[in-house]
């Protein structure tokens, strides 16, 4: 299967790419052909080891969905495409997913409620985007520090999605994909 070409609006980054922190991996990206949703739904709800906080992340050709899970039970959805971002419902995650079954990949990942809210937070309100300079991207954070910017910043590099709280400026807390 060809991954598809799909850019998140007004990047280079490939869809297909995102990948978002975690603490655990509960099921490694994974062709949705080999996965029975309504299983997966009942095993989050059901079984011990799946009661969790986390999000299942479905590519799909020309979107990602997000599904957020609280101790298991699925309570919000998000898409990130092309054109934007939006807060979609539980019940059209799900018939996207159903709808792609040949073409999409779905992983199931464990992650601090904290770290959920953010992601959610990312997609419900409207981004306020900020450019760096690819040859000096570390001159973002004194600026960030001189305006005293609080709030919680998403950087997507090479696909990687990490989350940085701010609070006047200063670094407070964060998320970090492939990192501790």
């Amino acid at each position: 299967m060809r991954a598809s070409t799909a850019r998140l609006m007004n990047s280079p980054v490939r869809i297909a790419d995102l990948t978002f922190p975690q603490v655990n991996r509960l099921i490694h990206r994974t062709r949705l052909a080999f996965i029975h949703l309504d299983n997966l739904l009942a095993f989050a709800k059901r079984d011990r080891d799946g009661r969790v906080d986390g999000y299942i992340t479905a590519h799909l050709p020309d979107e990602c969905l997000l599904l957020f899970f609280r101790k298991g039970e699925a309570v919000n959805a998000a898409s990130l495409h092309t054109t934007g971002r939006q807060v979609v419902t539980i019940t059209e995650a799900l018939k996207r997913m159903r709808t792609e079954v040949e073409r999409g990949e779905l992983a199931y990942c464990a992650a601090p409620m904290e770290q959920l809210a953010w992601m959610y937070q990312s997609c419900a309100v409207p981004a306020q985007p900020r450019a760096i300079d690819p040859t000096n991207p570390e001159a973002v954070f004194p600026a960030l520090q001189r305006e005293k910017v609080s709030g919680v910043l998403e950087l997507i590099s090479d696909g990687r999605v990490s989350y940085v709280r701010l609070e006047e400026g200063r670094f407070a807390s964060g998320y970090f994909c492939d990192k501790r």
